[in-house]
């Protein structure tokens, strides 16, 4: 099999039906990473589909090109390499070793999977991406009509709505994705596009009360105003940034009030208990961790929290650093920052990944735990990745 490396070599505002396959398996695999479908022989049924998918993808890239497969290698870079790495090498240490390593394999597949085949250019994934999120978003206020409770969240005291996914705060990381993107692109593309897919993303946002990703999609919207505007535009966005911020601030108990949820609020809904579980037991394997995926194993996790076990640690960081040590955390964020400088010609990636530190400080976004986000933003950045000045191509 012959691997062509490949950066960059396509109309930006092109797409031919081998990208077209790519953006729809990448798309469902993210959607089925972020669902609840049961076990198969002990393994997560979605998990098991989502590697189906993407093998098929490959599989299905290999026969289309003649076995001559090409790679967006500026995704490859030596940050991304090192921590793929040190994910798979943790397998030798982890106290879950077979563990380990599927699951550092999983992660490595995913990833790999959106730097694999044709390069798609970048319009062409977000305008896919906003109506995939807005097919969800639909389907799950429709799901909601017909199946009432079964669409709500059944954790939490509470209306909050999940609709088709596992749990609303993923449902909420989709759309706010999904409002980055629209208003990112809100014009260069039809007005009643933008204004639809704005309403029915702002609307189930709500609807799932994820408070603080409300706040960082809004926080990430206004960052976005302030950088793409220029001259006075620019001191107008700071300004009103700043009053919304002053605004918000002095409303924040009134807020607060209205979406509180009583006894939960004192611990941020018990993250910060698990926080400080998750730390305290870190100190243990303070450099390398318990091992990649160690944290999702049920009888490990048990063993290690004895009385206390939770499903992971609620924020990327902690987690990580449960699971890979300081070392591991620190190639994690090294990694994510090159992801965000990947793309000189786009600041999109720069937003997505600004988007997935905040959000990562209150759920998982990357790591074992693998999320349909953590695929998007990757997917999206490598897509992104393609964009070149014509002046860069005629060198």
């Amino acid at each position: 099999m012959a691997i062509a490396s490949r950066a960059i070599s396509f109309n930006a505002d092109t797409t031919n039906g081998l990208s077209a396959f790519k953006v729809y398996c990448i798309l469902f695999i993210a959607f089925l990473l972020e669902t609840e479908l049961g076990r198969i022989a002990g393994f997560r049924a979605e998990l098991l589909l989502s590697v189906l998918v993407s093998v098929f993808y490959i599989v299905g890239v290999a026969y289309s090109t003649n076995f001559r497969i090409t790679v967006v290698t500026t995704l490859l870079t030596v940050p991304a390499l090192l921590y793929f790495g040190f994910l798979l090498s943790s397998a030798i240490w982890s106290v879950a070793p077979i563990q380990s390593f599927l699951y550092g394999a999983l992660f490595c597949l995913f990833i790999l999977t959106c730097t694999i085949g044709p390069a798609v250019p970048l319009k062409y994934v977000a305008i896919n991406t906003i109506k995939a999120i807005a097919m969800i978003c639909v389907l799950s206020w429709v799901f909601y009509a017909v199946a009432g409770g079964a669409a709500l969240s059944d954790k939490d005291v509470a209306w909050r709505l999940k609709g088709i996914m596992a749990h609303e705060q993923r449902l909420a990381l989709f759309c706010g994705i999904g409002i980055i993107l629209s208003y990112f692109y809100r014009l260069q593309l039809s007005r009643t596009t933008i204004l639809f897919s704005l309403a029915i993303f702002v609307i189930t946002l709500l609807a799932t009360q994820a408070r603080a990703f409300t706040i960082f999609v809004i926080l990430v919207i206004g960052v976005i105003n302030v950088v793409e505007s220029k001259g006075f535009k620019k001191l107008i966005s700071v300004m009103i940034l700043a009053v919304a911020a002053i605004g918000f601030y002095g409303v924040s108990s009134t807020v607060a009030d209205k979406f509180s949820r009583g006894a939960n609020d004192q611990t941020l809904s018990g993250r910060t208990t698990i926080w400080e579980h998750t730390l305290y037991r870190s100190q243990e394997r303070p450099y390398f961790g318990f091992g990649f995926g160690s944290f999702l194993e049920e009888g490990v996790a048990n063993q290690i929290f004895q009385s206390y076990s939770p499903p992971h640690a609620h924020n990327t960081f902690v987690h990580s650093l449960f699971e890979t040590g300081k070392i591991g955390t620190l190639l994690l964020i090294v990694w994510m920052l090159s992801l965000a400088n990947t793309s000189s010609a786009n600041r999109l990636a720069s937003y997505l990944i600004f988007f997935s530190v905040l959000c990562g400080m209150m759920g998982i976004i990357f790591g074992s735990k693998m999320t349909g986000t953590a695929l998007l933003v990757v997917f999206i950045i490598s897509s992104a990745c393609t964009i070149v000045k014509k002046n860069e191509l005629s060198k």
